[in-house]
Formats: structure tokens, C-alpha cells, sequence
């Protein structure tokens, strides 16, 4: 309604229009001008057997070749790769639209319940009847391959090379089928990085090739500040549905490549994003979309970054604000609750050492034991009417708040208790099956190995038996060969075949440090 009382904008809107439309029929984008100057949507019809493009029964231009015979050829020289991949993207316009199991902190099982959700059982707890065998060199191959083999061009050759899948909205909004933005939850950036690893560890060309494509090009619009800045900054600030997810995965491709200017491009790109980082902000503590997991990322490509003391004091103040004002809707999650506050301070206080931090860690963890754990000595992810529940994921679970009380531990305001606590609990509850980094059994396994480091004992047992389960080679490979649901129809890091890829890689070469939910690079 905006621009039918501003005249400027309207011929602002308009002009748009036509710059968008450079290779479509002139007559068709004078019509869509015309049609929105009346306040229309802009709408044309074609009969099916027909070439004319029709507007209110006036023919507005000509196509060269019917609907009807367009299809008919088309399906004479439809090949079975072709079809496939077209089944593909049917089943997954109606698999992206399903719940995302952390958006607003609630368990949302959705497509873990067809596999099962158990304690550990022995190898035979997941169905190895159609396994083909294949060593874990091959199955990383069979991965990229897979990644390598569904990247598309950018429309415009300047662009970085792209998938097609479920995208994250943002703000927790669902997911929606389309071409991966530049965010490192879903979007092209969590494949490029993962491909750079396989690519460097198996010497795969095709790999190292597809993800040099996203990180050159990434690095140019970054470092010339083009016209395409301004697309890619939309996304946000956020450690994974923003740009800060990128910087972080352009320094790390750095490294893997050894190309010290994206590195350069990377540390000199983060004043870009945080000109407004002191700004208001009700999503701060928020892994997913808020500032904290930018600011943690940027300790760890950025050695020189320091926060000011101002702001430290304001995060502090924020920080107690959540905790007075806690209810039903507060969960103990470190991507949207308490584990989040708990991590972003620690790593804080490890980086610029705070008093007033250590004493807030300590409350927030009294808050948790006092109001948070049920009978059984277990943390709840979050309370409502139907009671607590329970969860042994990255994201809202115990494995996240395993990784949060660790970097306490290491930054010596909790005890070594607390984090024998976790590993405990995780021990006592059930794991999810799924593979996954975000939600699933990767992301467990990655938070009990990064704390393996000054626990071995303690996470021993339980690592050899996810190991051996729902994290074997054998079992993340019959999961994405065969699986129908929206994770082995993703190539994205946090829920996808890229952070499948990933773990296997380490798994083969334990030097491989990058993570996505440590920040390690």
C-alpha cells in the first residue's frame, strides 16, 4: 500500500522491475508495470495447448512452443537420472515443510519417531541388512560424490555455486524447499566446508574444486564490498542463520587451503557486522539466530577482539533480566536457553576475565539444579503443563549443556562435578538414532569428544558405544542412502549429509578439528 502514496517509490518499484526482467519479453514486463501502477498483482494466462501469453483477454506476447508439446518433449527426454532427481525435489517440497525439533525449544520428535528413539543397545540396535560393506573411505567418497554431484551454478556466473534443499527461515519460522543461502545452518557454506575437508583428506579434485568455487567467490563479494554485500548481509548477524557463520567457515577454508586472504577477509569483515552488536537485541542469547555465537566466532578467527567493559556490563544486565523474568517458555537449551548463557559467559570470561561473570554462571547453574532437574537428578529442557521432558541433543538437550558446563569448568567457575554430572545423565537417557549434528547422535558424539580431552575415563564406555551404534560408518551410511525424510534429502551441516560427511572425515583423521559446535577451526 506504501508506494500507492509515494510517487518516488512507485517509480523506484517500477524501474526494479524492469532491471529484474533484462531477459524477458518487453511487452510482458510493460504489462507487469502497468498492472502494478493500477494497484494489481501482475497475472497472465496461457492455454495449454496455446503460444499466447494473455492479459484480460488481450495478447500480450508469444511463446515458441506450447505448454502441452514443452511437456511431451520433455518427458520423451526424461532420462532416469533426470527422474530421480525430480522424485527428489517432489518429496522434498513436502518433507521441508515438517517442524523443526528446536525452533522455540520444544521437543519436536517428527521425523525421529520412524527411526526410534533408545537407549544404547549393541551393534544389531540399527538394521545393517542392506549395509553394502563399504570401508569408511569409500562411504566419505560416496558423500561427496553425492554433494559434488547435485551443486548447480548461481544463475549469475559471479555468484557462488549452490544445492538445492530445505531451507531454514529465519527467526525459527519452519523451513521451506529452495536454493541454500549463505547461512551455515542449512545454507551452501556447511557443504563447501565439509567438502574441503573430504577433498583435502581423500585428495578428492572434484570436491576441493566445488568448495574453492563457494569460498572464492564468497571471499570477492566480501572483500570488494560489492552490490551482492548487501543480499548476503540480510541474513542476519547470526552464528548460523547469519553472516557471522560464513566469516567463521571462510577462516577455516582459509586454513584448510592454506589461503591466508580469505583469513585477511574473514578478521577485516566482522566490523561490517557488529556496528550495531551494542544495539537493543531480545535474541542475544540466542545460538542460532543471536549475537553471543557471533561474538564467540569472532574470538576465534579474530585473536585481537576484546569487547569493551561497557558492553560486558550490558550483557550482564541482559543476562539477569532473562533469569528474573524465567517461565514456562524458558528452557535450560544451549542453542535458545540457559545453556547458552552459561557457554557465552565462560567463553567471555576465558577471553576478559570478570568477576561479576562468575558469580552470574553460578547463579544461572543453581537456577538449573533448583528448577530444572527432576526426581531422577536429570536436567529437563524445558517445563510445561504436561510436565519435563527430556533430551540428549546439541541443541536443547544434555549434549549442549554438557559442552556449556565444560567451558565453565575450564574457565574455573564450576567444578569438575558439574561436568561428571552431565556425563553421568547422558549415560542414563536415551540417545537419539538419528544422525545428525544439531539434534541427532553427531552432535552427542562431538560434545562427549570434545570434552574426552580432560575427561577420558569418564567418557570412555559411552563413546565406544555410540561409536559402535548410531554413529558408525555403516550406520550413517544405510541412514543417508536410504532414507526418505527431510535429513538425507538435505545437503546441509547441522541437519544434512555435509555434517554426516564431516564427522565421518574426523572420525578417519583425528587432527581434523573444525566444528561447527565448538567453533574449533
Amino acid at each position: 500500500a506504501e508506494p500507492s502514496k509515494n510517487i518516488d517509490m512507485a517509480h523506484t518499484l517500477l524501474s526494479r522491475t524492469g532491471i529484474l526482467s533484462l531477459t524477458s519479453d518487453t511487452n510482458l514486463t510493460l504489462s507487469e508495470c502497468k498492472q502494478l501502477w493500477n494497484g494489481d498483482v501482475p497475472y497472465f494466462h496461457i492455454d495449454f495447448k496455446g503460444k499466447e501469453i494473455i492479459h484480460e483477454d488481450e495478447v500480450v506476447a508469444y511463446i515458441s512452443e506450447s505448454p502441452e508439446s514443452g511437456f511431451i518433449s520433455k518427458m520423451k527426454n526424461l532420462t532416469e537420472t533426470e527422474l530421480t532427481r525430480q522424485t527428489k525435489l517432489i518429496r522434498l517440497a513436502f518433507v521441508a515443510k515438517l517442524a523443526d525439533p528446536h525452533a522455540d525449544g520444544k521437543l519436536k520428535i517428527e521425523e525421529t519417531e520412524s527411526t526410534k528413539i533408545d537407549k544404547l543397545e549393541s551393534k544389531t540396535s540399527y538394521d545393517a541388512e542392506n549395509n553394502d560393506s563399504l570401508g569408511k573411505e569409500e562411504i566419505i567418497s560416496w558423500f561427496s560424490n553425492s554433494l559434488t554431484d547435485t551443486i548447480l551454478d548461481d544463475r549469475y556466473a559471479h555468484l557462488p555455486k549452490t544445492w538445492i534443499g530445505p531451507v531454514a527461515r529465519f527467526g525459527g519460522q519452519g523451513w521451506t524447499p529452495g536454493v541454500l543461502g549463505y547461512d551455515l545452518y542449512s545454507g551452501r557454506i556447511g557443504p563447501a566446508l565439509a567438502l574441503a575437508v573430504a577433498g583435502k583428506l581423500s585428495r578428492d579434485e572434484r570436491a576441493v574444486a566445488a568448495s574453492y568455487d563457494v569460498f572464492e567467490k564468497s571471499a570477492k563479494i566480501l572483500g570488494d564490498r560489492s552490490f551482492e554485500l548487501r543480499n548476503v548481509l540480510l541474513s542476519g548477524t547470526g552464528a548460523f542463520s547469519g553472516v557471522s557463520g560464513l566469516l567463521w567457515a571462510l577462516f577455516a577454508a582459509g586454513n584448510i587451503f592454506g589461503k591466508e586472504r580469505w583469513k585477511e577477509i574473514a578478521i577485516d569483515s566482522w566490523p561490517i557486522l557488529h556496528r550495531s552488536l551494542e544495539a537493543e537485541d531480545a535474541h542475544f542469547f540466542d545460538m542460532i539466530s543471536g549475537k553471543s555465537g557471533s561474538i564467540v566466532m569472532r574470538y576465534q578467527t579474530d585473536k585481537d577482539f576484546k569487547l569493551s567493559d561497557d558492553f560486558i556490563n550490558k550483557i550482564i544486565s541482559l543476562a539477569y533480566s532473562i533469569i528474573n523474568n524465567n517461565d514456562l517458555k524458558t528452557t535450560t537449551g544451549f542453542a535458545h536457553g540457559y545453556g547458552q548463557l552459561i557457554w557465552f559467559l565462560a567463553r567471555v570470561n576465558q577471553k576478559q576475565k570478570n568477576n561479576e561473570i562468575n558469580r552470574l554462571v553460578k547463579k544461572i547453574d543453581g537456577i538449573i539444579r533448583d528448577k530444572h532437574t527432576n526426581n531422577d537428578g536429570i536436567i529437563e529442557v524445558y517445563k510445561d503443563e504436561d510436565g519435563m521432558h527430556v533430551s540428549s541433543s546439541w541443541c536443547n538437550g544434555l549434549a549442549g549443556l554438557l559442552i556449556a558446563y565444560y567451558e565453565a569448568y575450564k574457565s574455573n567457575i564450576l567444578p569438575r562435578e558439574s561436568v561428571l554430572n552431565l556425563i553421568k545423565q547422558l549415560k542414563q537417557i536415551p540417545i537419539s538414532r538419528v544422525p545428525i549434528l544439531c539434534h541427532g547422535s553427531l552432535g552427542i558424539l562431538e560434545a562427549l569428544q570434545h570434552v574426552s580431552g580432560l575427561f577420558p575415563k569418564e567418557t570412555e564406555d559411552i563413546l565406544m558405544q555410540i561409536n559402535t551404534t548410531f554413529c558408525s560408518p555403516e550406520y550413517i551410511f544405510n541412514y543417508y542412502k536410504n532414507g526418505q525424510g527431510r535429513y538425507p534429502l538435505s545437503p546441509g551441516l547441522m541437519s544434512g549429509k555435509s555434517g554426516a560427511l564431516l564427522h565421518l572425515c574426523k572420525s578417519l583423521d583425528s587432527e581434523i578439528k573444525v566444528s561447527p559446535l565448538t567453533f574449533e577451526i
